[in-house]
């Protein structure tokens, strides 16, 4: 049997793990209402609690699971749909960790089937506005009503309540002023915010200490802008080049339009995910036309005009220079294509090319330099158009807009994308274990370093992959299972960004008969 050591152990780093567990509190057992109609309607109980553990009961006995008794994949929620008589009686919670364990009672959550179900009127609103949760099948004889951020219902959480016979409001931990109970029991939000976004529960006060309990949904949306739709240029070669349209909007849902249809989509015309960006690849005359995209939320929708972008063919595109620099050191962003007789130069963070996001601008004729909200001392448009950027920082990185003023009102849209590296640092090389038995064990060496690209080297060359030598995805971890002598040797890793790089000591592995 040999046994496996390493000559730098200054190296090397042993784990040992320990964990910390809160207790677990007594659950908290919620339903959107006990009483639900027969056959016709699905009922969601949640297991409210810190604990990752949870068992189902229902009657004092294991819950089963069928087609309709389902369990989401935490086992936090019970979905049953639908909803029959057998369904009917005591459901219970049981959570643990591995320290402790609690449970709710059993009679807390008795479902009975009757044909109204108590909730909140789910409800969209514009920010800024005044909204009202109303209520539906409100039950007969209600002495009071409680309103809650969420779906907990527990003091906590409770913004206010309206009490009728004591005709008295109380006020919880998130009342704000804005948030009033009437006497109908629906909460009026003045002036709603997107803070204001999400669960409410209301809970009704019955004679006899009995409460029924609603929930509901408020969405605040910001009404929608007319929105920006941008092009890195108007005017791009037939065939060999791709363009991208951008729709920049506020909104969530997004229509494009070509000469005043609907936009077929193709092999070449492709939408990403969220919708904003058309991808048209190659360009063809046929794509020679209006392109448009209207936006809407659920409150308000918006257009952009039909005639703003209408792309010809030909064969030179403006653009910014995509560039790379170390952090802290100057760099210029310059022009590709730059059109003839340009009159100033507008620059801005983004792609929006909206004032908002304007750095700086030169405009020739009047010899006149203009500062945006985006303006620091840093950057200065030099007389090409180009920006300088003196001690660029991590902040600089991302995308930056031109916009080229030529005569008669006409623009020139660029865009381009400026990264900026820390310096390579010398990776350091450390394992998990400096002395292993041969054939019997892993060991796991680890390139500890600050950036992306890294490299292993063996014995001085590239190291080589196998079933027992793996690296991890991210490619800083290197396992060797089993090792065996044929592994002794020495080890290397090489990192490099795109503006630097650097390697690690050598770390010699040995192994030796005990």
């Amino acid at each position: 049997m040999g046994s496996l050591l390493f000559s730098t152990c200054r190296s090397c780093v042993h784990w040992l793990g320990f964990l910390l567990v809160e207790p677990v509190k007594a659950p908290i057992l919620l339903t959107s209402d006990c009483t639900v109609p027969e056959n016709n309607n699905a009922v969601v109980l949640i297991c409210h609690t810190n604990a990752d553990s949870i068992e189902w009961f229902f009657n004092g006995t294991n819950l089963g699971l069928s087609e309709k008794r389902k369990l989401s994949e935490d086992h936090r929620n019970l979905t049953i749909d639908p909803v029959e008589r057998e369904d009917s009686g005591y459901y219970q919670c049981k959570v643990s960790n591995p320290i402790s364990s609690a449970e709710i009672s059993l009679l807390t959550f008795r479902c009975l089937l009757t044909n109204a179900q108590f909730s909140v009127v789910s409800t969209n609103v514009a920010e800024g506005k005044d909204v009202r949760l109303s209520l539906r099948n409100t039950p007969p004889n209600v002495t009071g009503y409680r309103w809650f951020r969420g779906e907990s219902g527990i003091p906590h959480d409770l913004i206010a309540g309206y009490f009728i016979l004591e005709r008295k409001f109380v006020k919880g931990r998130l009342y704000d002023g804005r948030k009033i109970v009437d006497l109908d029991g629906s909460l009026l939000i003045r002036k709603a915010t997107r803070e204001d976004k999400g669960i409410y529960t209301v809970v009704a006060h019955l004679p006899n200490s009995v409460q029924r309990v609603g929930f509901g949904w408020l969405d605040v949306f910001e009404p929608v802008k007319a929105p920006i739709l941008l092009t890195s240029d108007c005017t791009v070669p037939e065939n060999n080049n791709a363009v991208v349209l951008i729709c920049h909007t506020n909104a969530d849902s997004i229509e494009w339009f070509f000469n005043g249809t609907n936009l077929g989509l193709s092999e070449k015309r492709k939408l990403s995910e969220d919708h904003r960006n058309l991808t048209i690849d190659p360009v063809e005359r046929e794509d020679s036309g209006y392109y448009q995209c209207k936006v809407s939320n659920p409150i308000s929708s918006a257009e952009i005009s039909l005639l703003t972008f209408r792309c010809l063919l030909t064969n030179a595109q403006f653009s910014v220079v995509s560039t790379n620099v170390a952090e802290g050191k100057d760099v210029r962003l310059s022009l590709r294509n730059t059109p003839p007789n340009v009159t100033g130069y507008r620059w801005f963070r983004g792609e929006s090319g909206i004032p908002h996001d304007l750095i700086a601008g030169y405009f020739i004729l009047e010899r006149k330099f203009v500062k945006g909200r985006l303006y620091d001392r840093r950057k200065i448009v030099d007389l090409d158009g180009s920006l300088l950027i003196r001690k660029a920082t991590r902040e600089d990185k991302g995308i930056y807009t031109v916009v080229a003023h030529l005569p008669n009102s006409v623009q020139r849209v660029g865009f381009g994308w400026l990264d900026v590296f820390e310096p390579v640092k010398a990776p350091i090389l450390l394992t998990s274990d400096c002395t292993v038995p041969e054939n019997n064990n892993a060991v796991v060496l680890i390139c500890h370093t600050n950036a992306d690209s890294i490299e292993w080297f063996f014995n001085g060359t590239n190291l080589g992959l196998s079933e027992k030598r793996k690296l991890s995805e991210d490619h800083r971890n290197l396992t060797i299972d089993p090792v065996e002598r044929e592994d002794s040797g020495y080890y290397q890793c090489k990192v490099s960004n795109p503006i630097s790089s650097a390697e690690s000591w050598l770390l010699e592995l040995h192994i030796q008969d005990e």
